[in-house]
């Protein structure tokens, strides 16, 4: 009781003051809150905007104009639209929308637009579209007003031309005016316009290079658009193509044809080039058979010089004698040799016993339908121990033969691989090849085995020397063989 009686309370008059300054105060404080919202809150308040003053003072906090959302939700008020507080327009949902960096009154004018054009667009996904970055008042005046767009599109925005080509091979080109409207439940990730004008050009190609003549297109331009509208082509783009008008066709030059002319000139370039190769392949061949002309004639003259060599040894060795009576003796000559660039080496002299034949390297046989043919033989051991067929050097000696003989017989290659399975399989005969016989009744032909012409091809050497000499008997009009002195044992 003490304490209380201790504390002195304040007179009526204090209490009046200090309440005088409390009202002062916080009527300062309500006309400075009136003279700066008061303004925008009476005007939504007149017009039915629905902006309290709190969500006014907290604009400010929030560094958010107050001007453009007091005018967004008037504008939308006026124009009929929802600004209910939990599903339509309302404050806080404009005050989200400016936060996230979103165009508050393209957003309002746009819903405003659609509602006037029966477009059922709500604010949710106005501003899903305005955050997207796409120009959503465009979207929904284009949606009400088609656009025409041009395909192709220049470069500055003028109209080009399409080149398409016909089965005919005939160029056109074509420009086309696309009508498009936006399609706003595809506007959210649909493609943009040049992905139409793409699309359309690629259908106008199509379409072209699918008719078979130019002049179908020329008659019934509509045949284009047509083609090209069957495609889908406003598949997943934000646009819907409402139709496509070729306004320009030109005929161009004659790709087919010049394409055809370019093939022929490269045909021809080809075939100069295929000639030429073959014309140096040739001229090349020619050098070396004059080459082999020139070493088989040094070979010819190195044989015919060991011929006074051997006439002087036989006659000191007392085997080459005068005859008492009759005719001087005469040297026998060897069969006519086919004339050549390759021809076969023989003397014109029949050579002494020790004397080799040098014959050409047969590179031919003649086949009788499908066997290899050879000489007939007289003795009937003879034809039970040799086996010989013909072999030719060049083209020439068997074209001799081939004109002296009636049956038709084919020159064909003398391989190693034959004369290799010839030589590997067992028996006792004695396998000979004759060269460059002129046909099949001559007078004395020369034979080498199959193993020295195995060993001449793979060595590659211009001439074999001969072991065997055939002769012909015009009795029995076949050959005997026998082996020449000189010559090693079979």
């Amino acid at each position: 009781m003490e304490l209380y009686a201790a504390i002195e309370l304040p007179s009526f008059w204090q209490a009046m003051a200090g309440i005088a300054v409390i009202a002062s105060i916080l009527a300062i404080l309500l006309i400075g809150i009136f003279a700066k919202w008061g303004s925008y809150w009476l005007q939504s308040y007149m017009s039915g905007a629905d902006i309290s003053m709190k969500s006014l003072i907290v604009m400010s906090f929030l560094h958010i104009e107050h001007r453009l959302i007091v005018t967004a939700k008037i504008m939308a008020r006026q124009a009929g639209l929802s600004i209910d507080r939990r599903t339509g327009m309302s404050t806080h949902r404009l005050q989200a929308h400016h936060l996230a960096g979103g165009d508050v009154m393209n957003v309002v004018q746009a819903q405003i637009a659609a509602h006037r054009a029966g477009i059922d667009l709500d604010f949710d996904r106005a501003a899903a579209i305005d955050l997207a970055g796409r120009d959503v008042l465009l979207a929904v005046q284009t949606s009400v007003s088609p656009k025409v767009i041009h395909c192709p599109r220049g470069a500055e925005g003028g109209a080009q031309t399409l080149s398409a080509v016909a089965k005919n091979g005939v160029e056109l080109r074509v420009g086309a005016r696309v009508t498009v409207r936006t399609n706003l439940d595809q506007l959210i990730g649909g493609a943009t316009e040049e992905t139409v004008i793409a699309r359309v050009g690629q259908g106008i190609i199509s379409a072209i290079g699918a008719s078979e003549s130019h002049m179908d297109v020329l008659e019934m331009p509509s045949k284009i658009s047509k083609g090209a509208m069957r495609d889908g082509l406003d598949t997943n783009t934000a646009f819907a193509i409402v139709s496509i008008d070729i306004y320009d066709i030109d005929v161009g030059e004659n790709i087919g044809a010049r394409l055809q002319s370019d093939q022929a000139n490269a045909d021809t370039r080809i075939a100069r080039a295929v000639a030429e190769e073959r014309r140096a392949e040739a001229v090349a061949l020619e050098q070396k058979r004059k080459a082999e002309v020139t070493r088989n004639q040094a070979a010819f003259v190195l044989a015919e010089a060991k011929v006074p060599a051997a006439l002087a040894a036989a006659f000191r060795a007392g085997s080459l004698r005068r005859p008492a009576m009759g005719p001087s003796p005469s040297l026998h000559r060897s069969p006519p040799r086919p004339q050549g660039l390759a021809h076969t080496l023989q003397p014109t002299v029949k050579s002494p016993p020790s004397m080799p034949v040098y014959l050409a390297t047969p590179n031919y046989v003649l086949l009788a339908g499908k066997e290899r043919l050879g000489p007939t033989l007289s003795a009937p051991d003879s034809a039970s121990r040799y086996q010989i067929i013909y072999g030719f050097s060049d083209k020439q000696p068997y074209d001799a033969f081939c004109a002296s003989d009636p049956v038709a017989l084919t020159p064909y290659p003398l391989v190693k691989g034959y004369l290799q399975s010839q030589l590997e399989n067992p028996g006792e005969l004695v396998r000979l090849v004759v060269l460059d016989a002129t046909g099949p009744h001559e007078t004395e032909l020369y034979a080498a085995t199959m193993q020295s012409v195995l060993d001449a091809m793979n060595s590659k050497a211009s001439h074999v020397t001969a072991s065997f000499r055939l002769t012909f008997d015009t009795s029995t009009q076949a050959y005997d063989v026998e082996p020449l002195a000189n010559a090693a044992s079979v």
